[in-house]
């Protein structure tokens, strides 16, 4: 009886073409998108990776893959990618060429060197922010029937949508949100009640703001965070209330309030 085998060489390297990187100038600590076409007709694919040096001068490996994030498309249309950190120095990034090699360990990569620099600069963080016209103005209650403990502001609209919020505009990096009050709450009759009276809530999503804590309000930025590490687009909802005693004087009570943006990390 005689034995019969069929041996498969599988001498073809994968086929590797449009490198690309999706900025060509971005600040540092930031993410770019790093994306390459690789085929292979063999025994099939075993490792994609992207050749990249630092801009300090290292030079790294990053694999990458054909998977549903956002830089790679879709599972199984040959499009492998990566997110990759710039690092915090500055210079050029420079994607050098994509490496793929197959199960049988055939290399193939991109020829010509496709050498792709992103130039990674510090140019700091810019951001503005854009009250909504009812925060613009100062916060006022109505106390008519007193003692009161936590009655809403005028703006809150109760369990509705708040008419407070902060829209943020970042580039560059990330935003830290604080507040403060200006000082204790008045009447135009000179009334006074002391700010530690009045306590806030806030949410980032929720333009209703059903969370049940509440803060103190005080007159200074670093008692009061009211959002960190926020994107470009971010929205800041807030409601204020407002206790007080049997004995205060009834009226319409108000107070000021600033808002300041830092960039991530920074002190207001």
């Amino acid at each position: 009886m005689n034995n019969s085998y069929v041996v498969f060489i599988d001498s073809t390297t994968p086929s590797v073409s449009n490198t690309a990187v999706n900025s060509s100038k971005v600040n540092i600590n930031e993410i770019v998108c790093v994306n390459a076409t690789v085929q292979d007709t063999g025994i099939g694919l075993d490792k994609v990776w992207a050749y990249i040096t630092y801009p300090n001068a290292t030079e790294a490996n990053i694999t990458m893959d054909d998977d549903i994030s956002s830089c790679s498309g879709s599972i199984g249309d040959n499009i492998f990618g990566i997110d990759i950190n710039v690092s915090s120095t500055e210079g050029n990034l420079t994607i050098n060429t994509t490496y793929a090699n197959d199960t049988l360990n055939n290399l193939g990569y991109e020829s010509p060197w496709p050498i792709l620099n992103v130039n990674v600069t510090n140019a700091g963080v810019a951001i503005s922010i854009d009250l909504s016209p009812k925060l613009g103005q100062q916060i006022n209650w109505s106390l008519i029937s007193l003692p009161i403990y936590n009655q809403s502001a005028e703006g809150n609209n109760y369990d509705d949508a708040t008419d407070y919020y902060v829209n943020i505009s970042v580039e560059g990096g990330t935003a830290d949100l604080y507040i403060k009050s200006s000082s204790d709450l008045m009447t135009q009759g000179l009334d006074v009640l002391g700010l530690g009276n009045e306590t806030f809530s806030y949410n980032t999503t929720n333009s209703s703001v059903p969370d049940s804590q509440k803060f103190a309000l005080t007159t200074s930025y670093l008692d009061n965070q009211v959002g960190n590490n926020l994107g470009d687009g971010s929205v800041i909802y807030l409601k204020f209330f407002l206790s007080a005693p049997s004995g205060q004087a009834a009226g319409t009570y108000n107070n000021s309030l600033s808002i300041k943006a830092v960039p991530n990390g920074e002190m207001p």
